[in-house]
């Protein structure tokens, strides 16, 4: 995991690159829980500072390569480097968990920006990515599970897509479809689960000249105050 064990105590007032929980939220405003992987680190504070400018509130936990994408914690490069992380989820989904119960969100929103990527995962002694059947299965299984754990009172969720653009390899775009395919399965069939098309947006940026990314996966810093002005309204009234 990115931060390394669960901190000691209230998570209120937390505020790391990986995990941002306000330390008091005003009476009445919408509390809004930001989930996913490290593109977290990069829309979460952008979308806290647009969410307080609407008098609205939001904690955010950011998980590198410990996300219901990546089974077992290994992962093969394209140069044929292994890369090993002790398994993890256990731990992240009992952070989620305590983050959900001590929050209290009015919705949740999941962004996994990786989608697609080069690399491949090892999943039941294979190495597999997006589009392989027992991948995605295994995939959509996983959010499925987190989701149920962070919405013990049915609060509303939010999937977001994954762009193309933050793709390396560029002849990737049909494995990020798979995955988009795999949300959309997700929230039609979930109650209380929404999708917004982040993917369809960002292209429509692209087309009008703009920047939204700083590396190949991660929002920059206008990109994600451009994503969460057209995020916040989707995410319920008083935002």
């Amino acid at each position: 995991r990115t931060g390394g064990g669960i901190p000691d105590g209230p998570l209120a007032g937390t505020d790391t690159l990986w995990l941002h929980v306000p330390e008091a939220v005003p009476p009445g405003a919408r509390r809004i829980l930001l989930l996913g992987d490290s593109g977290v680190q990069y829309l979460g504070p952008e979308l806290s500072d647009a969410a307080a400018d609407a008098g609205a509130a939001v904690a955010f936990s950011s998980e590198v390569e410990c996300t219901a994408v990546n089974p077992e914690g290994i992962t093969l490069q394209t140069d044929g480097e292994i890369a090993r992380r002790e398994p993890c989820h256990d731990e992240r989904r009992e952070l989620w968990q305590r983050l959900a119960e001590e929050f209290d969100p009015d919705v949740v929103v999941l962004y996994m920006a990786n989608a697609g990527g080069i690399a491949s995962v090892r999943l039941d002694d294979r190495w597999v990515r997006d589009c392989d059947p027992a991948y995605d299965a295994y995939v959509e299984d996983s959010v499925r599970h987190d989701l149920d754990l962070v919405t013990p009172d049915g609060a509303p969720v939010v999937l977001m897509t994954a762009p193309y653009i933050a793709v390396i390899d560029g002849s990737s775009g049909d494995r990020v479809d798979c995955r988009n395919e795999l949300l959309h399965d997700i929230a039609d069939t979930r109650p209380g689960t929404d999708i917004v098309d982040l993917n369809r947006f960002v292209l429509t940026q692209a087309r009008a000249g703009e920047d939204m990314f700083v590396d190949s996966v991660h929002l920059s810093p206008d990109g994600g105050r451009l994503v969460s002005e057209w995020l916040l309204p989707a995410l319920g009234p008083g935002v």
